[in-house]
């Protein structure tokens, strides 16, 4: 009930409201020991963080959810945190930890036949590779042997993301 409200003022814009609703379907479900349900309210913390660009605090909530729902061996959860905190991660230009985050949600992506979730942490991959080689290239680097690597890392990277998006969209008409 809790989590609809909060929904419905997340919808408004009402974040102060939502962040109430958030908290108090948190302090029930761990008055109640319910792991599940902390981790799906920590991940609700973070996604309206990072939507309010409140990243740090993000990557926060997204590493807690993470840890409950490796507790409770939720796999498709701990996919979906993983690529919340690599994205994060991207976002605070933390290409390395973007890609680690992102790496060890596809290997569970695959273990879960996730095909979705193999694409989108792909795209991040490639993601990081080139912006960490557009940073490289700003800061007036002139080591053009690890720009070159990091592109053609961004390249290979990209046409795995195809790759698996077309597999997941395959799949998905499959099902239909």
């Amino acid at each position: 009930c809790y989590i609809s409200l909060k929904e419905i003022h997340r919808q408004q814009e009402k974040f102060d409201s939502a962040l109430i609703y958030i908290n108090m379907a948190l302090e029930i479900k761990q008055e109640l020991g319910h792991k599940r349900g902390i981790a799906v309210c920590y991940n609700y913390l973070g996604v309206d963080c990072f939507r309010q660009k409140k990243f740090n605090q993000a990557k926060q909530y997204f590493s807690k959810s993470y840890e409950m729902k490796k507790e409770v061996d939720d796999f498709f959860g701990q996919t979906n945190s993983l690529l919340d905190l690599s994205k994060t991660y991207l976002i605070l230009k933390n290409f390395e930890q973007a890609r680690i985050y992102a790496k060890k949600g596809i290997e569970i992506a695959i273990n879960i036949s996730a095909e979705e979730f193999i694409s989108k942490l792909r795209l991040i991959i490639a993601q990081s590779y080139i912006q960490q080689a557009i940073q490289l290239e700003r800061n007036e680097s002139k080591n053009f042997k690890t720009i070159s690597h990091l592109y053609k890392m961004a390249s290979n990277n990209y046409e795995l993301y195809k790759n698996s998006r077309d597999s997941a969209e395959l799949k998905a008409k499959n099902e239909q």
